[in-house]
Parts: C-alpha cells; structure tokens; sequence
C-alpha cells in the first residue's frame, strides 16, 4: 500500500493539471489609465442644447453615476441610476492593449446602444472617443479632469454635412470616500 499511493498520485497529478482551470491573462497595465473614473460622481451643471434629437433645452444637476471595477479588474462599468427623464445607463469601459484603444460600450435607459473607441492622453488627462451613430451620424467626445475630483465632458453627434443631432456637456464632481 505504501508504494501504490505516491505511484497514483505519479499519475493523476498531471491529469489534474491538464484538466485544471486555465489561468486568466494578467490585466493590461493600461487599464490603469481609467483610474481617474472611479467613484461616485455627481453633476454641478448638465446641459443639452437645442439639437435635432433634443428639440428643448435641458439643463440640470444632481444627477449621480457610479463608476467601478468589475471581474477582478477587467472591465469599469459606469452606472447611472433609472431616472424620471429617462438619463439612466450602464456603461462599461474595457482596453485592447493590441489596438492601443479603449472602448466604451453604452447602454442607455431608452434602449440605446453606442460603441465608442477612445484614447488616453496623460498629458492632458483626457479621453477623447469617436463611434458611429445610425444613419451616417457619428458621435465625438471628450472626457477630461481638471483636478483629480472634477470631471468635464462633452459629446456631440453630427453627420457628414456637419448638421448637429446631440451636444451634450457636463461637468460632475467625484463624492469623497470615506
């Protein structure tokens, strides 16, 4: 008996470790640069000018989004609670260190879906996102941070001829963590 048990354990360890679970790839250190994100922010001033798909103007503050890292660090979704005028969403942020690009995948609370490809410019601490709208509309925008809690963006959708369907900027403020 004695010599049987270390004979078995001889073959089914490398069994075992072809039939282990694989081990995940390590997490690009690029997605570091989406650090800046990360936390509760809350609106001081949201404003939609007057465009083809927004016919009146919005403006407002106090709306909260919640942005943090999900499957051990892979991905950031960026969530914003279902509100009354219909502003919820759920984003989620990834990287592809092969294309050198980041991507923001938008869900929103009407049914829209946007993909943006973005880059990150250290210098200036900002991202700067481009993606293709229906209908030959294409959406740019600009996510930058003046300070470390202070985030302004701005996006704006138009087409080939330069006509404006959306201009949305904001500028929120990152909630101290306790």
């Amino acid at each position: 008996m004695n010599i049987v048990l270390p004979i078995l354990a001889a073959c089914l360890l490398p069994i075992c470790i072809i039939h282990s679970e694989p081990t995940s790839p390590p997490i690009p250190p690029e997605m570091k640069a989406l650090t800046p994100l990360l936390g509760t922010w809350t609106e001081t001033e949201f404003v939609s000018k007057v465009a083809e798909w927004t016919p009146t103007e919005i403006r407002r503050h106090g709306g909260t989004a919640i942005a943090r890292w999900i499957l051990d660090g892979r991905y950031l979704a960026d969530d914003r609670p279902a509100a009354a005028d219909g502003s919820g969403h759920h984003g989620l942020w990834s990287c592809n260190a092969e294309e050198k690009a980041y991507h923001f995948t938008y869900f929103g609370a009407a049914g829209d879906r946007l993909e943006l490809t973005c880059q990150w410019d250290a210098a200036s601490q900002t991202m700067t996102s481009t993606g293709p709208m229906p209908n030959g509309v294409t959406m740019r925008g600009t996510t930058r941070f003046p300070s470390a809690n202070t985030k302004v963006w701005h996006v704006i959708a138009t087409d080939a001829a330069g006509k404006v369907f959306l201009d949305i900027s904001a500028t929120e403020t990152r909630a101290a963590t306790n």
